[in-house]
């Protein structure tokens, strides 16, 4: 975690970039699909019951390849099988206190705990990072909103907790590093960065998920669209420049309407005024041979 605190710290990357990069990975996390790890994690997970019944030593079929499997879902699961790889090594070396590390019943709840890690996080981009809340002058800033959130009466908030960070310096950079126990502890220090920084999340106008918009008129987000190789944001200007296209096309259509009965309007205009003025002639006309 050295590297992503290294990342946030960096004058150079302090941009609108980095801070979407950093939005888009904690969004990318709340679309991770954990009910297809609910079986793999119960099978481990009885598997490390019966490690504990069994004499120092053996092997878990498995266990690393699935860990693998879960990490490479998503950066921020690379702790979690760092951190039960570790545990492992613990038990293969025979550490006194093994069995409070392997506990079956902790590692078969990862994936609910991610569940609800996950619609903790959502909950609190609805009700404060959404950038449609900024209407009214009390609810403008980040800050305000979050403070509006948590003093509600809702259940079920994210608990931001306490995380441990380390001054270090490293290929010429100081700063502070995070030092997560836990996958809670990650989850904090980006929430935290995103309300001190102002960061807001928007909709997206195609797919309806949550993105970081590169600028305030961003209405889509760069999410590949599920069976094309385009974008929510080719989709969108696409969609943009046929509706503006039609609208030129309308306009067109209603200036030629508006210059044809303008046309006839002349017409018809033109020719009362000839008849008229004819007639008035020959009456003037006939009234001088009376």
């Amino acid at each position: 975690m050295g590297g992503s605190r290294q990342f946030l710290n960096d004058d150079k990357v302090r941009s609108r970039n980095s801070r979407a990069i950093l939005g888009q990975s904690l969004l990318d996390f709340l679309d991770v699909d954990m009910d297809k790890f609910i079986k793999s994690f119960a099978q481990l997970s009885e598997q490390l019951s019966e490690l504990h019944e069994l004499p120092v030593g053996q092997d878990i079929p498995h266990f690393e390849v699935e860990l693998h499997k879960f990490g490479q879902e998503h950066i921020f699961f690379q702790f979690v099988r760092l951190d039960w790889l570790e545990r492992l090594d613990a038990y293969k070396r025979q550490n006194e206190n093994w069995r409070e590390l392997l506990r079956p019943k902790e590692f078969s709840q990862i994936p609910q705990r991610v569940i609800t890690l996950q619609n903790q996080v959502r909950r609190l981009i609805e009700g404060a990072l959404d950038i449609a809340l900024r209407k009214t002058r009390e609810n403008f800033t980040t800050l305000s909103r979050v403070k509006s959130y948590y003093n509600g009466t809702e259940s079920g908030k994210f608990d931001f907790g306490q995380i441990t960070t380390e001054f270090s310096c490293q290929a010429g950079l100081f700063g502070d590093v995070l030092v997560p126990r836990k996958l809670e502890d990650i989850l904090s220090y980006l929430l935290r960065e995103f309300i001190k920084r102002e960061q807001h999340f928007k909709t997206c106008l195609h797919c309806g998920k949550y993105f970081v918009p590169d600028h305030g008129n961003a209405e889509y987000c760069n999410r590949v669209v599920a069976n094309s190789k385009k974008t929510c944001r080719d989709i969108g200007a696409t969609k943009n420049y046929r509706e503006k296209m039609r609208l030129t096309i309308i306009g067109r259509r209603v200036m030629i309407s508006e210059r044809s009965l303008l046309d006839i309007f002349s017409f018809f205009c033109r020719l009362l005024i000839k008849n008229i003025g004819w007639r008035y002639c020959h009456v003037k006309e006939s009234k001088k041979f009376r």
